[in-house]
C-alpha cells in the first residue's frame, strides 16, 4: 500500500504539537496560562484598598465572573498560541521551501514501512511501530526508531482507501 502527500506548512506545525501535547512541561506551561488571570485578578482584589465594606457580593460576583470569563477565553487561545509560535520558529529551517515544494512518500509492505521524502528514505520495521493514533485531521504512527510518522487523512481519494490503510497498518502492527 502506497500514500505520496504534498508537504505543507501546516503538517509540520500540527506534528509539533502532537508531540508536545501530552508532556508534563507543556501541560504544565497550558494550566498557567490559563489560571494565571483569574489568581491575578482575584490577587489584584484582595491588595488593592477596594471598597469591600460598601458592596462585597457585587464586587465579588464582579471580579470572578470577569476571571473565569478569562480563564475560558485564554484556554481556547493557548493551542492557537502555540501553534503561532511554531509557525514562526518553523519559518527559521534552512530548505524550508526545498521541503515544502516536495512530496512524502509512505509506502507499507509486509515487513516495513518505508518513508521517502526529498531529504531522505528510511525503513522502519513493523516490530519498532509502538502506537497507532487517529484524528480528525492524521494518523500518526508512532516507532523507536524515528518518533512519528504523520500521514493527513485528506491525502486519501476516499474514506473507503482510509479504512484499508488503517486495516493495513492495525494488521501489521499487531502481529508482529
Amino acid at each position: 500500500m502506497e500514500i505520496e502527500f504534498k508537504n505543507e506548512m501546516q503538517h509540520i506545525i500540527d506534528l509539533n504539537y502532537h508531540l508536545v501535547k501530552d508532556s508534563k512541561s507543556f501541560k504544565i506551561q497550558k494550566q498557567v496560562f490559563t489560571w494565571l488571570p483569574f489568581s491575578s485578578v482575584i490577587l489584584y482584589t484582595i491588595i488593592s484598598n477596594y471598597p469591600w465594606h460598601n458592596n462585597f457580593l457585587f464586587t465579588a460576583t464582579v471580579q470572578i465572573t470577569i476571571s473565569i470569563i478569562g480563564t475560558l477565553i485564554l484556554s481556547k487561545i493557548f493551542p492557537w498560541l502555540t501553534k503561532k509560535s511554531y509557525r514562526l520558529s518553523i519559518k527559521g529551517i534552512t530548505n524550508l521551501d526545498e521541503y515544502l515544494n516536495a512530496s512524502t512518500k509512505v509506502l507499507l509492505n509486509t515487513s516495513e514501512i518505508i518513508i521517502e521524502t526529498i531529504a531522505s528514505k528510511s525503513k522502519v520495521p513493523w516490530s519498532s511501530v509502538t502506537n497507532l493514533i487517529i484524528d480528525h485531521k492524521y494518523i500518526y504512527v508512532h516507532t523507536k526508531l524515528i518518533s512519528c510518522i504523520q500521514i493527513p487523512i485528506d491525502s486519501f481519494k476516499s474514506s473507503e482507501k482510509t479504512a484499508n490503510f488503517i486495516g493495513y497498518i492495525n494488521k501489521n502492527f499487531k502481529n508482529k
